[in-house]
């Protein structure tokens, strides 16, 4: 998985990183749906910094892609929050480092820093995992082997501390058959957190599942999911370096992992909610008030409308969790002032997209058949 996703001369990210944003993407992400998704992202920032009250705020974004987030986080603040434009510096980061909306680091030449903050936006679903299956109430490890000049999966003993660690205390209530996924690199994402961040927060933002709910027995197929040309699939030797790789994250080891390192929970709720908490509502009735007042046409308003929508969308993207860690110093602080961390900013306006290749236009999407992701429900992709 590693090796189709980063490799230097095949890799998926590293020969598709340049495609221009279009309705033919392989997927999306809420950045490059509306940009009330980063305004409102600026105004949780904010109250952070008006808790932590320091005189200078450092935030990291690792999995930065384009830069989008980036490039809109960093205007909503100068331009909201004038007077305290300097007390944010902001750096993003990607494995590949590509021409984009921002200047983006390489994340294996960043020097180490200490940061305030640190955010990431679909990054640990992104991170390779080891596969499993469950044969006569023992666990086998998925390997790639080579069968008739073809990719194919190659089942033999687990020697994996990690994947027996996580998965022999479930053996028992795990179907014949069961295939799931175990990922290494929490581990060692969090220790980097923790030497990046030694006094700050970190916020998360990506889908999965706790582990009661990840391991599900109804789910036999495991959480693997292959993306291409906006159609979903669960093979990974289908189009190797030609189609994206994602597993749902396992929240549970998330938290532990972190733990170990004195990072603690502030809130986990999902995108649709944590929108909500910080004013969405307010930014559509600033956009229904626009079209009120022929501000905006009928299109426009639609469009953005439109694109609000699939961010808080309960069965899509607002199904995503986002999750608020602190150090321990600060634990206490963020833990008793919840209600000051979303508190809503009434002046802010909605921001208005049009047509444009920097945000994705959903009315511009064309009908296409059953396969492909804009017509699926999000239940529909995760239990496919």
């Amino acid at each position: 998985m590693d090796a189709v996703l980063y490799d230097k001369k095949f890799g998926y990210y590293t020969t598709n990183k340049q495609k221009k944003i279009n309705v033919f993407y392989d997927y999306f992400t809420s950045p490059q749906v509306h940009p009330a998704f980063s305004l409102l992202i600026s105004v949780l920032l904010q109250n952070i910094n008006f808790l932590l009250n320091k005189k200078k705020i450092r935030i990291l974004e690792e999995g930065a892609g384009e830069g989008i987030l980036a490039r809109d986080i960093s205007k909503y603040i100068n331009c909201i929050y004038d007077k305290n434009s300097k007390i944010f510096t902001y750096d993003a980061s990607d494995k590949i480092s590509t021409d984009s909306f921002w200047k983006i680091k390489n994340t294996n030449n960043i020097i180490p820093k200490k940061y305030d903050i640190y955010l990431s936006n679909e990054l640990i679903d992104s991170f390779p995992v080891h596969r499993f299956r469950i044969r006569s109430n023992k666990i086998k490890e998925i390997f790639v082997g080579i069968k008739n000049n073809q990719l194919t999966e190659l089942e033999l003993p687990s020697s994996n501390n990690e994947i027996n660690k996580r998965i022999s205390p479930l053996i028992s209530t795990l179907p014949e058959g069961y295939t799931g996924e175990v990922c290494n690199e929490y581990n060692s994402w969090a220790k980097r957190i923790s030497m990046l961040v030694p006094s700050g927060v970190i916020i998360s933002i990506d889908y999965g599942y706790e582990k009661n709910q990840f391991y599900n027995p109804s789910r036999k197929k495991g959480l693997l999911r292959c993306y291409d040309q906006n159609t979903v699939n669960q093979n990974p030797f289908l189009k190797p370096g030609k189609q994206d790789i994602t597993s749902h994250v396992d929240f549970t080891s998330v938290n532990e992992e972190l733990n170990k390192l004195g990072i603690n929970k502030i809130f986990d709720i999902s995108q649709y909610e944590f929108l909500k908490n910080l004013g969405i509502e307010n930014l559509i009735t600033d956009l229904q008030n626009k079209y009120k007042n022929n501000k905006i046409n009928k299109k426009v308003y639609k469009q953005n409308l439109n694109a609000i929508y699939m961010l808080t969308n309960p069965n899509g993207l607002g199904k995503f969790r986002v999750l608020l860690h602190s150090t321990k110093d600060l634990y206490d602080i963020l833990n008793k002032n919840e209600d000051k961390i979303f508190k809503k900013n009434k002046d802010i306006q909605c921001p208005i997209i049009t047509t444009s290749n920097e945000y994705i236009n959903f009315l511009s999407i064309p009908k296409k058949d059953n396969n492909m992701i804009e017509n699926k429900t999000w239940k529909e992709i995760f239990d496919l």
